[in-house]
């Protein structure tokens, strides 16, 4: 199976509307390699963002072995500038943005005996800030293209 036919049998695209730029955060391994790898199998340019370097450079690759395309971004979602770039960036050299996956997040068990606030302040701050910097750019007007959003 691949990319287009995932999408397609999803019911969220007719045919005509395959998904050739997408970004992609927490994409150094997990759902959001194996979502990159996906949509490199379709022939999509693929927007990676993680903080794992090394990991990063494996999913580019894995995507250009499935015949896509990726740019790679060395980010942490929590840092609202460097998403803010890291989407811009993505969104001007793949020529738009069909679908942004904010997939990056962290969890937290319910077997600890002690409430630790610290741990919660950290996973709202990766869920919810990271969530938000990672939407808030791609949606915004780009200021060099006359009011369009990317």
């Amino acid at each position: 199976m691949n990319g287009r036919t995932l999408v397609k049998r999803a019911g969220s695209w007719d045919a005509a509307s395959v998904v050739q730029r997408v970004l992609i955060t927490g994409a150094s391994s997990g759902l959001g390699r194996g979502l990159a790898e996906i949509y490199g199998a379709s022939g999509a340019h693929v927007g990676l963002v993680a903080r794992r370097e090394e990991l990063l450079q494996d999913v580019g690759r894995a995507v250009a072995l499935r015949g896509g395309r990726s740019s790679l971004y060395v980010a942490d979602v929590t840092d609202t500038a460097a998403m803010e770039r890291a989407v811009r960036h993505f969104a001007r050299d793949a020529g738009g943005l069909d679908v942004v996956i904010a997939n990056a997040g962290v969890g937290e068990g319910t077997q600890h005996e002690r409430f630790d606030a610290g741990r919660v302040a950290e996973v709202l701050r990766v869920n919810v800030i990271g969530f938000t910097n990672t939407l808030l750019p791609a949606v915004a007007k780009d200021p060099d293209a006359a009011g369009k959003t990317y």
